[in-house]
Formats: structure tokens, C-alpha cells, sequence
């Protein structure tokens, strides 16, 4: 029985919503996703009872031929310090004690931040909301699909900050862990896009963090590796303004 050209696109049409029907029911919400993630990295009772993280490790940059061991320092709510040792230059710091955000390095000196690097370092500052992805710290989270991200399939989150600040999150599909990210960033040099993979997932104490971070930032590569990661001994001392940056500070 031969089938009737409008019969056949009724069909048609009929057969594409069902797969699309379907493909929309096969999407999870973004709170599903995070959910996901945060019971992979080890749930959301053990890293509410974080109170401060330590890690410390190596930042490489190939192209430069330079290895710099790296701390970092951080405690709820919003107070982190990152330190960078250069060989034959010097260390480099930056940090934010939930009022000030500022650095220091050889080359600039001490600066009280501003602007987009002041904004940039208050929304990283919380590690623990950082880690459950708390709905309170973005103005939006959008699923944008599933598609591949360094050879595995993920889904692709968007979160807008308050401030307008992007940044695009690619979650395993099978493991629910965060695969990596993209975003532009403020720096000295001006705004740069940031593509970092993260890989060689670890459990260090009560949760799973990548042991390896990749960073591609405008034409520079860089790759951090963790030594070590400590939870729960870092003293409020650690993040208090050095006197460089005390000097610059208005009473």
C-alpha cells in the first residue's frame, strides 16, 4: 500500500517530536548535575564540615622552562592566599581576607586590587561554596546540552555570577566529576580566556579533588599538580594582610 505524501510527513513529524521528547526527557537539570557532583567528590556532609583547606604543589609552564612550587591557603567564609615561589626572581602572593583583596610580585610590587581582579578574587574566595556549587553564588544555571570534553562525553553548565562574570563547566556524563572549564579572566595583561582540564581525581581526607589542572590562558600553558592537600589547620593568621599591603590600605 503505497503511503500518501502528507500521511508520510505527519509521520514524519510524529517520529522527530517523540525523539525530541525523549532527548529532552534524557537531560538533567542543573541541579540534578550538581547533586551528582558534589555526592562524587564525597557529599555535601563532609565538605560543609570543612572549615579551612591547605594544598600545595608545582605550577609548570613548559614554554618558559620554569617549575614554581605553589600554596594555597583558603577558609570559610572568604578568605584565601595563594603563594608562588619563582626561582631566582622571588614569590608571588595574592590573597583576600574577606575585606581586602590584593598581590605582590618582583615585578609590579604591592597592589590593593580593584575592579574586575578585585570581583574575580572575592568569587573564588569561599573553597567550600566553591565545591558544592551553592545556587546562592550565581545568578543563573543554565544546562546547555551534552556535548564531548577532552574525549569524554559531559554536560555543558553555564553559571553567571552577579556580576556578569561567566563560566562555562563541563560534567562527566558517567561520573558525574567536573571535567573542566572555560572563562575569561582579568589580569594585568587584560582579560584572557582560561580553558583548564582537570584530571587524576585523588581522595585526599574526605573528598576527591583533581590532582592535575591544566590551564590554557591566551598564549600561555600552564600545569599544576597537587603534593598534598590538608583540611581543618589552617590558623586565621595565614590570611592577614602583609605590611606592604597594610601600607597601602586607607585607615
Amino acid at each position: 500500500m503505497r503511503v500518501s505524501s502528507r500521511a508520510s510527513r505527519a509521520l514524519f513529524l510524529a517520529t522527530s517530536l517523540v525523539a525530541a521528547s525523549a532527548a529532552h526527557a534524557q537531560t538533567p537539570t542543573a541541579d540534578q548535575i550538581i547533586a551528582k557532583y558534589v555526592d562524587a567528590i564525597g557529599g555535601k556532609s563532609a565538605i560543609v564540615a570543612l572549615s579551612s583547606m591547605r594544598q600545595t604543589g608545582t605550577m609548570e609552564m613548559p614554554a618558559m622552562g620554569m617549575s614554581m612550587e605553589m600554596e594555597v591557603a583558603a577558609a570559610t567564609p572568604n578568605k584565601r592566599v595563594t603563594k608562588m615561589v619563582i626561582p631566582g626572581m622571588g614569590e608571588m602572593m595574592q590573597g583576600y581576607d574577606g575585606k581586602t583583596a590584593w598581590a605582590m610580585d618582583p615585578m609590579q610590587g604591592p597592589r590593593v586590587l580593584k575592579d574586575k581582579e578585585l570581583t574575580q578574587l572575592m568569587e573564588q574566595a569561599d573553597f567550600s561554596s566553591e565545591m558544592l556549587k551553592s545556587a546562592s553564588n550565581f545568578k543563573a544555571i543554565e544546562v546547555q546540552g551534552q556535548e564531548a570534553f577532552e574525549g569524554q562525553q559531559a554536560w555543558k553548565v553555564k553559571f553567571t555570577r552577579p556580576s556578569g562574570n561567566v563560566t562555562t563547566e563541563f560534567f562527566a556524563v558517567d561520573s558525574g566529576l567536573l571535567l573542566g572549564s572555560v572563562t575569561t579572566q582579568s589580569s594585568p595583561m587584560g582579560e584572557l580566556e582560561a580553558r583548564s582540564v582537570l584530571s587524576d581525581y585523588k581522595a585526599y581526607g574526605p573528598v576527591k579533588l583533581p590532582g592535575k589542572i591544566a590551564i590554557t590562558a591566551g598564549p600561555q600553558q600552564m600545569t599544576m599538580t597537587t603534593k598534598s592537600v590538608t583540611f581543618n589547620d589552617v590558623p586565621d593568621t595565614a590570611f592577614a594582610l602583609p605590611e606592604a599591603i597594610k601600607a597601602l590600605v586607607k585607615p
